[in-house]
C-alpha cells in the first residue's frame, strides 16, 4: 500500500510540473488562472497582448508547450481566443478569488497628501516626471507642468499656447534649467524663454 502512495505522489509532482498540469485535448474547457503576466497572448503568429496574472482563462486545448485559451469578456459580452504558453498557466482553485493590493498608507499621510496634492492635479494624467534642482517637471496629457518641490500650488501649466508643440507630453528630461519635452508631434526645448 506504501508503495503505490510514493507512485501516486510522484505522478502528481510530474504531472504538476509539465506544462499546464492538465492534458486537455477536446470536449470540457479547465479553468486556469494565469500567473506569468508577462506571457503573451497571440492569435496566429502576431502578440495581442498579454493577460495581467490572476486572470481567469478557459483552456480549451493543450498543444505541445502552448494552450488554447478563451478569455471571456462580461462587459461586451463576447469571448476572446488565443493560445499562451502552458508555463503562464496553473489550475485555478474551485473558489479563486483575485484581490489586489494596495501599499497600506497611514492615515496621517494619506490627509496630508490629500491636502497637498490632489487638488492641484485633477483632471492630469502624469506621463512622466523630471526633477532639476528643487523644481519639478511633470508630462503630462494636459501640458508641461512645473512647480517647486515644496510647494505644487505654485504650479505654472505650459501648453500650445505658450509653443509647446503638443499639450499630450510623454515624456520629460530636465537639468541645469533646460528642459526638454518629448510629444507625438516632436521635441520642445526651452531654457528659461520660451519653447523651440
Amino acid at each position: 500500500m506504501r508503495n503505490y502512495m510514493v507512485i501516486f505522489a510522484f505522478l502528481l509532482i510530474i504531472a504538476s510540473i509539465s506544462g499546464c498540469g492538465i492534458s486537455n485535448n477536446a470536449s470540457e474547457p479547465v479553468n486556469m488562472m494565469v500567473i506569468d503576466g508577462s506571457a503573451g497572448l497571440f492569435v496566429g503568429n502576431d502578440r495581442v497582448g498579454s493577460l495581467p496574472a490572476g486572470t481567469q482563462v478557459n483552456m480549451l486545448e493543450k498543444r505541445g508547450k502552448w494552450c488554447v485559451v478563451e478569455i471571456p469578456m462580461n462587459e461586451y459580452n463576447l469571448k476572446v481566443k488565443g493560445l499562451i504558453v502552458s508555463e503562464a498557466l496553473a489550475q485555478a482553485p474551485e473558489r479563486a478569488s483575485i484581490e489586489v493590493m494596495s501599499p497600506r498608507v497611514s492615515p496621517v499621510y494619506e490627509a496630508k497628501r490629500s491636502e497637498i496634492w490632489s487638488e492641484f492635479f485633477i483632471g492630469n494624467g502624469v506621463n512622466d516626471i523630471a526633477l532639476d534642482n528643487n523644481d519639478v517637471w511633470l508630462g503630462t496629457t494636459a501640458g508641461l507642468i512645473k512647480f517647486p518641490a515644496s510647494s505644487p500650488s505654485r504650479a505654472v501649466t505650459y501648453t500650445v499656447a505658450d509653443g509647446l508643440l503638443d499639450n499630450d507630453i510623454l515624456s520629460v528630461d530636465a537639468k541645469d534649467g533646460e528642459v526638454w519635452a518629448g510629444s507625438m508631434k516632436g521635441l520642445n526645448r526651452s531654457n528659461g524663454s520660451g519653447f523651440v
